[in-house]
């Protein structure tokens, strides 16, 4: 009986160890699908970033005036009014 419990545990060890490799394998997938979507995430940050510089360039200016803390009828709150140059 105990040559039998004994065969169990190393047959359960063994099967253990042969699931080390793919846990590995499956964290190596996970760790590329994150960097793939990282990099998608930039690209797509720097196409909206590009668009803002190039909107600004070919249309008018526009410029905000933050007047900062302004108490409003007792309810308070930031004020940003904002002004058009030509």
């Amino acid at each position: 009986m105990k040559k039998m419990m004994g065969m169990m545990m190393m047959d359960l060890a063994a099967k253990a160890a042969a699931l080390v490799p793919l846990a590995i394998g499956g964290l190596f997938l996970l760790a590329g699908k994150a960097l793939i979507i990282s990099k998608i995430a930039l690209v797509m940050s720097l196409t909206i970033a590009l668009k803002k510089l190039l909107s600004h360039k070919h249309g008018g200016h526009h410029n905000e005036v933050h007047h900062g803390w302004q108490p409003s009828g007792g309810v308070g709150g930031w004020d940003t009014v904002s002004v058009r140059v030509q």
